[in-house]
């Protein structure tokens, strides 16, 4: 019997050699075991990954554990300004002028264009109309809804227009949708469109990886560990995560001399607002360690007490939120203080924590403050009923048995 393929396209797509982001990395090492052929397209540059994936032709083809990658070559950029939309133009236009000329792929029985933008829904849908091949919808941010509630720009707006129509576009089409948004079925119904198909697909942990990159011995600097309580953050140092707001609430734990260490890790827009306010402030209960690779980053975060997750207010969580963190957080079985304000939270649902309103240092300290005053083997209580929520829930290869049942599923619908 022939193998099925499945062709997915995400233009943030990296794995654990190149960098940022692992979801669909991880997805495809599953769907392997379950028998399907599996190809990757993505960006040769994005701000996620490591360095820029360098060569000189159009694409090019590579391998990575056996999942087959194939890299469109893309021009730099820096923000998110006009560099970074030709960025995500020229990737949907390459691959669409390029996929029929790479004759070394399987031809896809599904194509999945996952939209952390939504220009490759012309992809996705194209390719499988080519091929005669199910297209796989799967939205994990919100466009336009996202740029219309975090910048200045009106409904009006031409490009406003064109990622509304897209999305549509896309709902519409789509043979399935998926999304790791436990909600947006509700925003696809006030949108007034009738979906064929949806399966929610959560953000979850690959459990042979992050098994094998705990096991591993390697030196982190252990003198950031020296409070009697440290508080951990990974991710994009920016407003997104609100990490203003833990450095805020920092300096009120020195204020008040409680001995509560901050470890904060990666790199972003405000990395040096926060450096500076740090200094200025005379924060030495704050470490900003820089971006580290995912094996250093998982064995400082083992280290922590209590672990951070934070995303500032706004309409668009009321459709879920897609924290790539939050299962990884879950499963280092740690005490995890989630500042969010979103319908069915993981921390409320596996009472792994404590959930705050966002973007307040003063509720925030308030809780760590509580916190503190808790012994050790309270906070590990909430820890093991995180990580055995992960266990039971959150795990891609029990996900993608029930991913692969429903792509089986489109064909027997027929």
């Amino acid at each position: 019997m022939r193998k099925k393929t499945i062709w997915i396209i995400n233009h943030y797509a990296g794995n654990t050699d190149v960098g940022l982001e692992y979801r669909h990395y991880h997805i495809a090492k599953e769907l392997k075991k379950q028998g399907l052929n599996v190809v990757i397209f993505a960006s040769s540059y994005t701000h996620l990954l490591n360095d820029e994936i360098v060569f000189d032709s159009e694409y090019q083809e590579v391998k990575y554990q056996d999942i087959p990658y194939v890299w469109i070559k893309t021009p730099k950029y820096e923000g998110n300004g006009l560099s970074r939309f030709k960025n995500m133009f020229v990737f949907t236009m390459k691959l669409q002028k390029l996929y029929k000329k790479i004759d070394s792929l399987p031809k896809p029985d599904y194509v999945l264009a996952s939209a952390p933008h939504p220009f490759v829904v012309l992809n996705g849908y194209f390719i499988g109309k080519h091929f005669n091949a199910k297209f796989i919808f799967e939205e994990r941010d919100l466009w336009p809804m996202s740029i219309l509630e975090l910048t200045e720009i009106k409904q009006s707006h031409p490009i406003i227009k064109i990622l509304q129509f897209l999305e549509d576009f896309a709902y519409k089409r789509a043979d399935l949708i998926i999304s790791p948004l436990v909600n947006i079925t509700e925003h696809i119904k006030e949108r007034g469109i009738k979906y064929k198909d949806f399966m929610f697909l959560p953000n979850a942990i690959l459990l042979e990886d992050i098994n094998s990159i705990l096991s591993e011995e390697i030196e982190i600097d252990t003198s950031i560990f020296k409070h009697k309580l440290t508080i951990g953050f990974a991710g994009t140092v920016g407003p997104s995560n609100c990490v203003f707001t833990l450095i805020e609430s920092a300096k009120m734990a020195k204020d008040a001399n409680l001995d509560i260490g901050f470890v904060i890790v990666g790199n972003g827009q405000e990395y040096e607002k926060i450096s500076k306010f740090i200094q200025e402030n005379n924060l030495d209960n704050v470490f900003l360690v820089g971006r580290k690779s995912k094996k250093e980053t998982m064995h400082i975060l083992k280290e922590c007490d209590v672990l951070y997750n934070a995303a500032p207010k706004s309409d668009l969580y009321k459709y879920g939120l897609s924290a790539i963190k939050v299962p990884e957080y879950m499963y280092l079985a740690k005490y995890i203080i989630n500042a969010v304000d979103i319908k069915n939270d993981l921390i409320e649902l596996s009472n792994s924590g404590s959930t705050i309103e966002p973007e307040n240092a003063k509720v925030l300290f308030d809780e760590i403050e509580k916190i503190y005053t808790k012994d050790k083997k309270e906070l590990n209580e909430y820890g093991k009923r995180g990580k055995n929520y992960v266990l039971e829930n959150l795990t891609y290869d029990s996900l993608v048995v029930k991913m692969k049942n429903k792509l089986n599923s489109l064909e027997e619908n027929e």
